[in-house]
């Protein structure tokens, strides 16, 4: 199946927007509630308990899981190529 270059100029940056739609949503959930408007002031202030919960728990996280999806997706496509599987 080959797609239109029309749609794939389209499906790109919409895939960013909602990676990054994700990656906000992964800071900011958790036991301690994050808003996304509260983020550049608790990287302001490097010692609060907020900059230590990011820095140390939900970026690592937040990174390990994008690595892995891309990990898994690259996988699937070497594989397909294996087998030449459409």
């Amino acid at each position: 199946m080959i797609m239109n270059k029309n749609r794939l100029y389209f499906l790109i940056p919409l895939l960013i927007i909602i990676l990054s739609g994700a990656v906000l949503l992964s800071l900011g959930v958790g036991e301690m509630h994050l808003s996304i408007e509260m983020l550049p002031g608790i990287f302001a202030n490097k010692d609060s308990m907020e900059y230590g919960v990011l820095s140390q728990i939900r970026i690592p996280r937040t990174l390990l899981a994008i690595s892995i999806g891309g990990s898994l997706s690259l996988a699937g496509v070497i594989l397909q190529g294996i087998y030449h599987n459409p």
